[in-house]
């Protein structure tokens, strides 16, 4: 039962346009998402749905959630997480992702940095139960000072699974490798943008995918600050003695070091340059590196990609949607969506990051809007209905005359505007075959015969007329 809703969340997500990388499709599959949710929260309804899970809550304020399916397949997608990759996870989120991630860099690590100690637990204990603590590591700290994680030097990819604001983020991208991505919901409570953020030479290029809502990353609760408070309140008890002259100058370090550490987040200032064609072009070039192991990118099938393109859009009135092109090769979107953009006989139109409504036009989309074409198509439309009401009336020499004439015209059209009149073409003469049987069946002195076909030929005229209408009403 469990793996029909897998399949199906799996499948549902595809044809959303989140998921292109199969790696993710079987980290979906094998991580099992039950078990990283206590019992007494755990929904079997809603198992598997595509909508957060709540995993710790105290009330409806003080509650948390892994995510839904499908923002977490666009998190792991635009991370592009290779086999060798440490990645860090500021936020736990059950250790549900950092589970799925840790499939995925599976020759690297996973550190997960959460601010409270419940949380961390909980965490650990699913981790543990499941068998995916074997590249793990938790550390329980404040996520945004980068604290305890100091040993672990520089990060090849950091995810933020909650919102946070972009000055925030400092300490995590001064710790990214050159060559780096983090991604995070970047903005306050109202606005965020789910954000790809690449360092290459020294510089931060971020990628705009698209306005989320994210709840906000917690980051209060640190060893740190909870001495400090501790402190505070047995100086204010006067139990000095029973501890240690020093009270006073190991609050004031404690609370120096924090102090130190939000002057440093304030005045080391990053720039980021957002959504430029770099940004962009660094984006593909990490989907294409991080997919290797799925699909050769120079192999001849890949290669291929515009000539199936060309053809599949002629058979479908000059324009494809690249969905029906990424089902047919079994290749992802990302690179699908990289070679067509290079096309000298066609240009990609609509949603660049949604491959549904993303198409593929031939002729820069011409025949949509050439009169030439739009007048013939509504012509034919015209034409449709008269020839229905003569085959009805049984006038068959009339309606085979609109057919040969419409014929005549759709060859015209392509030769004088070059938009693909293929499909057209093609039914029309089947209509047009199909007639001139007709009218010799009519015109034959043995009403046998005249019966015993009829029905037949009159079929096969009904069937093309309605893929004729179809293909006008489509247009």
């Amino acid at each position: 039962m469990l793996n029909e809703r897998i399949e199906r969340l799996i499948e549902k997500i595809k044809q959303s346009g989140f998921l292109h990388d199969e790696r993710i499709a079987r980290a979906f599959q094998i991580v099992p998402l039950e078990e990283f949710i206590p019992q007494e929260l755990l929904v079997q309804e809603i198992l598997y749905q595509d909508r957060p899970q709540v995993f710790h809550f105290k009330n409806e304020v003080q509650k948390r959630t892994i995510s839904a399916p499908h923002m977490i397949a666009l998190m792991l997608e635009y991370l592009s997480l290779r086999q060798k990759d440490t990645l860090l996870v500021l936020g736990s989120k059950s250790g549900y992702i950092a589970a799925m991630a840790s499939l995925l860099c599976s020759e690297g690590q996973v550190i997960i940095v959460d601010s409270s100690e419940e949380v961390i637990e909980l965490t650990r204990r699913n981790l543990t139960s499941t068998g995916f603590d074997g590249n793990i590591t938790l550390i329980h700290g404040n996520p945004l000072t980068m604290a305890g994680t100091e040993s672990y030097g520089r990060w090849d990819k950091i995810l933020i699974p909650y919102q946070v604001k972009e000055f925030e983020i400092y300490p995590a991208l001064n710790q990214l490798n050159d060559g780096g991505v983090l991604f995070a919901p970047i903005g306050d409570f109202s606005l965020q943008f789910f954000t790809q953020i690449i360092k290459k030479d020294g510089n931060y290029f971020g990628n705009r995918i698209s306005t989320v809502l994210f709840s906000p990353l917690e980051q209060n609760i640190t060893y740190l600050s909870q001495q400090v408070e501790f402190l505070k309140v047995l100086k204010k008890m006067n139990v000095i003695d029973r501890i240690k002259d020093t009270i006073d100058e190991e609050i004031s370090h404690a609370t120096h070091v924090l102090q130190e550490r939000s002057v440093e987040v304030e005045d080391n200032k990053i720039s980021i340059i957002y959504d430029t064609d770099e940004a962009r072009k660094l984006h593909e070039s990490y989907i294409r590196d991080s997919k290797i192991e799925i699909r050769d990118e120079d192999s001849l099938e890949v290669r291929m990609i515009e000539g199936v393109a060309i053809n599949m859009a002629e058979e479908n009135y000059g324009k494809v949607r690249v969905v029906t092109i990424a089902n047919k090769l079994n290749i992802s979107f990302e690179i699908i969506k990289h070679f067509l953009k290079k096309s000298k006989k066609g240009k990609l139109v609509g949603d660049m990051n949604n491959m549904q409504e993303l198409a593929y036009v031939l002729g820069d989309g011409k025949g949509e809007r050439d009169p030439v074409v739009v007048n013939f198509v509504e012509e034919l439309r015209s034409n449709l209905d008269l020839m229905r009401s003569h085959i009805d009336k049984r006038y068959f020499t009339d309606a085979l005359d609109i057919v040969e004439y419409s014929l005549k015209k759709a060859i015209f059209v392509e030769d004088s505007s070059g938009y693909p009149m293929k499909r057209y073409i093609i039914h029309m003469k089947t209509l047009k075959s199909n007639l001139e049987l007709l009218q010799r069946v009519k015109d034959s002195e043995s009403k046998k015969d005249l019966d015993l076909m009829e029905d037949k030929i009159q079929g096969n005229i009904d069937r093309t007329m309605e893929k004729l209408q179809g293909i006008v009403k489509a247009f």
